[in-house]
């Protein structure tokens, strides 16, 4: 397991308090475990030219357990589309890509989140409405 991710190559956007960013985070978890898997892809830009153009949470998925409970281990920031793609990107070249999780601010109810793995696949889960 790699350790926790500062994005410190990514122009951010704004952060998260700490004890907001579990709620971020397993909030898109959710989708992800919840929703439904509408888009797959090894290529990031099929990925990134089907979500809009706008600022989106990513956090680093890192959850560890201790005993029932999921704990949050990775960090979680905001930036916009343009800026993740590219720190992505480089992280690709640099083969240094870990587990991401991204979906929109969500200042009203989010509808979608892209799971990024470490091997360079995208995966686009929608929420689930009867949820």
């Amino acid at each position: 397991m790699k350790s926790k991710f500062e994005f410190s190559d990514l122009k951010k956007k704004g952060t998260v308090e700490v004890a907001n960013s579990e709620d971020v985070f397993f909030y898109m978890l959710d989708i992800v475990e919840n929703g439904n898997l509408k888009f797959f892809t090894e290529n990031i830009s099929e990925i990134f030219d089907s979500i809009p153009d706008e600022k989106y949470w990513i956090a680093q998925n890192l959850v560890s357990c201790k005993g029932k409970k999921r704990l949050f281990l990775g960090g979680v920031t905001c930036a916009f589309r343009r800026d993740i793609f590219e720190f992505i990107e480089n992280l690709i070249k640099k083969e240094d890509l870990r587990n991401f999780i991204l979906c929109p601010v969500f200042e009203k109810d989010t509808k979608f989140a892209v799971l990024i793995s470490d091997e360079g696949s995208f995966f686009l889960y929608i929420k689930d409405e009867q949820a």
